[in-house]
């Protein structure tokens, strides 16, 4: 692997000590993060002390995984791969989080599990607190911060119009800690209080993983890098960061770019850096350059650098042209000889709303009545389009619903039970059962529900019983309320769901209304996530970049798409 790199790479893997890489879009950091992972573990001779190399998202960490693995290297004993919130749990939050929460047993996480489960997550207010269930509060939305002090991390929310100055929500969640209940973002509060508290854990942790690899940190928050800090504190000496500030994405779960940069900017650090541009073509990055906080352009260097393919800014007529546009990314592919295929080229979206219009989808609409009926349909949809992975973990999740109701959420008494009971083996195969055998999700949901429910009564002998909204359409099929986003030759998804992937022709739709609108990008500057998403949709794209924007813009918003670089198109003629 290592003769492949540059120099600037081959420095990386060479670095000891505390470091942090600024790697820009397609600069190969994922591989570089690999090679370096590679390197370590070749010459690793300590026994029980590994490396931990975390991610911030399961497909990053099995990415790097999959890298490793073409060069036959599987991570394995005395090392951890895997994202930053299962390294913290793992080793940190459940084994010691009662030390902190003062509870009387293990704690448990609730809401953003990797096993798929979650608490129902309106908070329970009681009738003296009407206007409170109103405004139906998250669960998920109230941690703590860096100063223990409780926050809501919804932007829409105001302490300042709750009138109750979050006294409740203070309350609830004190009845949360005490029954040893936290979400994710609680989970690395109460650690980094452990590794506080219990310098002595803080110490035990470094001499088991002396060696640390973050990668996307950019994306951390100010409690998850104080935890950093605690472990450098207590001896940590090798550790390296790498990130991207521009493409920093994740505020809604309290990614702060700044705490990054204030990190590469530290005299105690050794500052590192990826310039160079493996993915996109020469022309690609001299458009996208304006959206970032680079002070040149990346400089192309891959095998598609010197492509003489222009950007495409391509004017449509909002609420009429948004079907069209899949046709018209693939009429440029044809024109540009890029072969058309669902691996090769997508079309970005800031939300849901312009993906349904470009997919001529159902209006969204939620039709279940219970969260037993909603996992069933999800895992049978998942089914059905060969995901099996997330079809078993729905089916189990609604099966622990209907076996152990308000427990559920309960990881550990819950598998404790089912291995006393049937064994977690006969458990799987009884969701396998169910799913292999459950009704396709393309006819009616009133049929669909029939059978599901048939089928649940004689596999579990015992009545269960499924519903929908009394609203719902009953002939609408069960897949039409579920988001598609794969047709056969287009990708169409959104923006959040492509970071990290690299494809040969990319649309990035852009809407006049919501977020990431034209009128807004024209404003921000590199400070702003709106710019940043869209910056990441731009930097996709091995060889044909298209910004699709409504035609009725003014020319005062296309201050970003200059037209020496860009080449401006109309889905209509003038004439139309």
């Amino acid at each position: 692997m290592l003769t492949t790199l540059s120099i600037q790479q081959r420095t990386v893997i060479d670095s000891t000590g505390k470091n942090i890489l600024k790697a820009c879009p397609g600069s190969g950091k994922t591989y570089t993060v690999a090679c370096k992972m590679a390197y370590l573990i070749s010459s690793w001779s300590q026994t029980n002390a590994g490396i931990a190399a975390l991610s911030f998202t399961n497909v990053a960490s099995e990415e790097i995984i999959l890298k490793l693995a073409k060069h036959s290297i599987v991570p394995s004993y005395p090392h951890f791969f895997g994202t930053i919130d299962s390294f913290v749990n793992k080793w940190i939050f459940l084994p010691y989080g009662h030390l902190v929460m003062k509870c009387k047993s293990r704690p448990n996480i609730v809401g953003l599990s990797e096993a798929g489960w979650e608490l129902p997550l309106v908070w329970s207010w009681g009738k003296a607190h009407n206007q409170c269930y109103k405004k139906r509060c998250n669960l998920l939305d109230f941690t703590y911060n860096e100063d223990g002090e409780l926050i809501n991390t919804d932007p829409l929310f105001s302490k300042d119009a709750c009138p109750y100055k979050m006294a409740r929500c203070i309350e609830l969640k004190m009845q949360f800690v005490k029954a040893g209940l936290a979400t994710q973002s609680d989970a690395a509060y109460w650690s980094m209080q452990i590794l506080n508290d219990y310098p002595v854990l803080a110490k035990a942790l470094v001499k088991r993983f002396p060696t640390l690899i973050i990668d996307e940190a950019q994306d951390t928050s100010q409690v998850q890098m104080k935890l950093i800090d605690l472990l450098i504190q207590n001896g940590l000496e090798e550790i390296t960061l790498i990130g991207d500030p521009d493409q920093a994405i994740y505020e809604w779960r309290n990614a702060d770019p700044e705490i990054f940069l204030n990190k590469y900017i530290n005299n105690e650090w050794n500052s590192l850096e990826l310039t160079e541009n493996r993915r996109s073509s020469q022309l690609i990055c001299n458009a996208t350059h304006p959206f970032s906080s680079l002070k040149e352009p990346t400089v192309a260097v891959g095998n598609t650098s010197d492509s003489k393919t222009r950007p495409i800014l391509l004017m449509y007529k909002a609420g009429a042209d948004e079907e069209l546009l899949k046709d018209k990314l693939k009429e440029i592919c044809n024109e540009t000889s890029i072969e058309v295929s669902p691996d090769l080229i997508a079309i970005l979206c800031r939300g849901n709303s312009m993906l349904r219009k470009i997919l001529k989808v159902e209006p969204d609409f939620n039709p279940w009545n219970d969260e037993i009926t909603r996992y069933f349909a999800q895992a049978t949809y998942y089914r059905d389009i060969k995901n099996y992975k997330a079809a078993m973990r729905s089916t189990d999740t609604a099966l622990r619903k209907i076996y152990y109701g308000s427990n559920a959420h309960r990881v550990n008494y819950v598998e404790t039970e089912i291995a006393k009971s049937i064994g977690l083996e006969a458990w799987r195969i009884r969701c396998w059962s169910i799913l292999k055998n459950a009704p396709v999700t393309t006819m009616s949901i009133e049929m669909w529900k029939s059978q599901t429910q048939t089928l649940l009564n004689k596999v579990l002998a015992r009545t269960v019983n499924l519903s929908y909204k009394k609203t719902t359409p009953v002939t609408r099929s069960v897949a039409s309320f579920f988001v598609k986003n794969r047709s056969e030759d287009i990708l169409v998804e959104t923006i959040h769901a492509a970071k990290g992937k690299t494809y040969d022709a990319v649309m990035v739709a852009l809407s006049n209304r919501g977020k990431a609108t034209v009128k807004q990008i024209a404003s921000l500057t590199s400070a702003d996530e709106e710019l940043r998403n869209v910056y990441v949709a731009m930097t996709r794209p091995r060889k044909l970049l298209v910004v699709a924007i409504p035609d009725n813009t003014s020319e005062e918003y296309l201050l970003r798409f200059p037209k020496g670089i860009w080449e401006y198109r109309a889905i209509r003629s003038k004439s139309d």
